[in-house]
This record gives structure tokens, sequence and C-alpha cells, in this order.
């Protein structure tokens, strides 16, 4: 007689606890569930649909593979759908979603490197200006400059009408709507961007405007794509801009809490400062966001949708299951990063250059994998790469307090809970 499968084991929490949890101290809540049952387990966040969360490399290498060979698998997606319309990279599926994928990943990804010096200025003209002389939250000049970093790609200018609008609209979302307590309400997830989405009409205007104003060899002009491309430039350009900066702008938060706090790395970074070797300078801050990223990934669980019967470490799920790939916890797995709470950048040493570790190991997933992998994955870390440079070649860090700052939920990412709070001493 066949064996019957054993179902996923789920948390000693009620459905109700469980959603306030994971509102609240989400990454605390996946470390309860693999301490408890290991490389898979049930998360039952009120009455949203139940989510197996993965936590071992391993199962996340074969549910990426599983979900996206065919460009599917990612419809949580969805929620975005009215803000970066049908087209858009991520919520289209199949055939459409790798053809637009391989039409837009060059492009984006070629961006750090082509505006590299045109960047770098603007960064370093952009943080003389951050405050000196006292501890202050930095995340929102991070995200200020990672905004203007991206406007810049997208335009070849972060001035003028085209901008400033975006810049108005991107902001609305970045207070108290955006705040934890809106997803520990009952029901479905909640959008992402809920003032930006009210302002539909406005956000629009602004992506077509900066199609017409942006100059000519810039970022908008190439997500044009060619006319046989897929999709519509609007739908392209507000993906871009939505997902981009955000997630950009905490990355580089991240790092430089992560940097102030990690005495050996800072002191790595003060002699390669002082001893004026930049290009060996800027890559041991490559490997300083590597390793910020693996240890505080923005988006601690990846979700994904079964399109077949699936094996979970032993478990085994049927066909429309939901799973949850933690980022987190194979970011901090002892067997893949021994001593995981050391922040030690030169794991990372044998990446080539400034590049980024192989994504098909599954074991340096801050950017998700597969096929439905973010496809401005170096773009991003080029970015924040930039601001970091700038940053420690003007000053010197000094953190607040020895210990770093928890994680702390807003919206689908985790910041720094105190708001990234560095001293800026000049040099």
């Amino acid at each position: 007689m066949a064996q019957r499968p054993q179902a996923v084991p789920e948390l000693p929490l009620s459905p109700r606890l469980q959603l306030h949890a994971w509102a609240h101290t989400p990454t605390a809540l996946l470390e309860q569930g693999r301490d408890l049952h290991g490389p898979a387990f049930m998360l039952r966040a009120g009455a949203r649909d139940p989510l197996v969360v993965l936590t071992e490399s391993g199962c996340a290498r074969a549910a990426f593979r599983q979900t996206g060979a065919d460009g599917t698998g990612a419809e949580a997606n969805d929620v975005l759908l009215s803000l970066v319309g049908p087209s858009s990279v991520l919520v289209a599926q199949g055939a459409d979603h790798r053809a637009r994928r391989r039409e837009l990943r060059p492009v984006v990804n070629s961006w750090g490197r082509t505006y590299g010096e045109e960047l770098a200025a603007l960064a370093g003209r952009a943080v003389a200006g951050w405050p000196t002389g006292r501890r202050v939250a930095l995340h929102p000049y991070c995200q200020r400059l990672t905004l203007d970093l991206l406007l810049r790609s997208l335009l070849g200018t972060a001035d003028g009408p085209a901008a400033e609008a975006l810049r108005d609209l991107v902001g609305l979302d970045l207070a108290a709507s955006r705040s934890a307590e809106r997803f520990a309400v009952d029901g479905p997830p909640p959008e992402p961007w809920p003032l930006l989405a009210a302002r539909h009409a406005e956000f629009d205007a602004a992506l077509h405007q900066m199609l017409a104003e942006g100059r000519p060899g810039y970022g908008a002009e190439q997500l044009g794509g060619t006319p046989q491309g897929t999709g519509c430039p609007r739908d392209t350009l507000a993906t871009v801009v939505i997902t981009g900066y955000e997630t950009a702008a905490t990355a580089l938060a991240w790092a430089i809490e992560r940097l102030a706090h990690a005495p050996e790395a800072a002191s790595e970074v003060e002699r390669l400062v002082r001893s004026g070797r930049r290009t060996e300078l800027e890559r041991y801050l490559h490997l300083v966001v590597l390793e910020s990223l693996r240890q505080r990934p923005v988006i601690p669980l990846l979700t994904r949708r079964l399109t077949e019967p699936f094996d979970a470490a032993g478990y085994w799920l049927e066909e429309g299951t939901e799973v949850g790939i933690a980022a987190w916890l194979i970011h901090h797995d002892p067997v893949l990063y021994p001593q995981p709470a050391r922040f030690i950048p030169e794991r990372f040493e044998s990446v080539p250059g400034l590049e980024l570790p192989r994504a098909a190991n599954a074991d340096w997933i801050p950017f998700g994998g597969g096929t439905r992998r973010c496809l401005g994955d170096r773009f991003a870390v080029d970015v924040v790469r930039t601001g970091l440079l700038a940053l420690v070649e003007r000053y010197t860090l000094v953190p607040e307090g020895e210990v770093g700052e928890p994680p702390l939920r807003q919206s689908i990412t985790i910041t720094p809970g105190a708001g990234c709070l560095v001293g800026l001493q000049p040099r």
C-alpha cells in the first residue's frame, strides 16, 4: 500500500497571530518556522492563502526551475497590475514574459557602466549636501539619491518638469501608507503603492512626459525597443521607476548601516581611501554591497505559484500551491555562510570584477532566481556601489551604538529599523 504524502508542518500560532507577526516581525517569524520545522513549513497569515515556506537553497533552486522555465509562476505580482500595466515584465506570463525579458535585461543592466562617470559625479554632488556633525537617519537621503541616479540614467538629467513630477509622485507612499499596519489587516495583501495608484492619471502623465523629454541616447529612449518588440514603453518605464529606485535605496541604506557597524570592513575601507587606490576601493565596496545584500536581502521572501506537483524536502505539494522562497533564511544558513551574523565582504572574493555571484546555485538570491530573477540586478548593485563610493570618499561613517539596527517592514521590503542612523564625519 502506497504511503500517503506527509503534511507540511505548521507553526504553533493561530492564523491571526501569524498575520500579526508576518506584518510586524517577518524575519523573526521565518526564523521561528525554520527552527521548529527545518526545510519547509506552512505559513497561514489570517484569511490569506496558505504559503509553504522553503528554507534551504536546494529546494529553492528546484522551485525556481519548476516555476520559471515557461515564464509563469509569479501571479503574486498581479497586485502591481494597476500601476505597471498589463505588458510589464513583472506581470506578463509565458512567452510574453520571456520575450520582454530578453529585450530589456541587457539594456537596463548596461546603464550603470554606460553612464558610470555621470552617475558618480551626480552622487558626489548629492552626498556633499548630506548633514554632518550629528547622527541622522540617512534612508530618506538614500531614496532621493537613488531616484536621481535612476532619473539620470533614464532621462540624461535629474532636473526638469518630468523628473520633478516623478520625484513628487513616487514619494507619496514612503510614510504611513507603507507601514506594517496595513499588512496586519485580514484579507488579500494590500496594494504596495496605494497613494500612487490613487493618482494614476498624474502618474501616467508624468511617465509620458518623461518619454517626451528624455535626452537622446538615454534609458527612456532605449526602453521603447524595436518595432518588433513586445509591450509598450509606458509600462516598462513604470516598472523600472516603481520597482527600481526604492529597493536600490533600501539596499544602499543597509550597505551604509552594515559597513558602519562592521569595524574590520570599515578599517579596510579607511585604508583604501587613504591609499588613494580608487580601483581597489571600488572593488572592495562591491564586495561590501554583495555581503550587505546577503545579510539584509531587501525582500526576505520570494513567492511563486507551482505549475506542476513539487517535492519540497519530502513534502509533496500540488499544482497551484503558493511557495515562499526564504532568501533571508538561505542567506543566514551557516552551512552556506559560516558565522552568518558576521559581516565579511571577503566571502565574495571569488566573484570576478564587479560581477554578481552565480544565480544558478540559489545561495545568494536578493534579486530572486530562475527566469523571473530581477532583470535590473546588476544595475541596482552598480547604483548602490556608486552611492557608497561617493559617501566613503567624502566621509567617515560613525554608527549609533555598537549594535546594528533591527529589520523593519516597510511595505514589501525590510529597512533599517532606525532609518540608517549614522553620523558623517568629513575627511
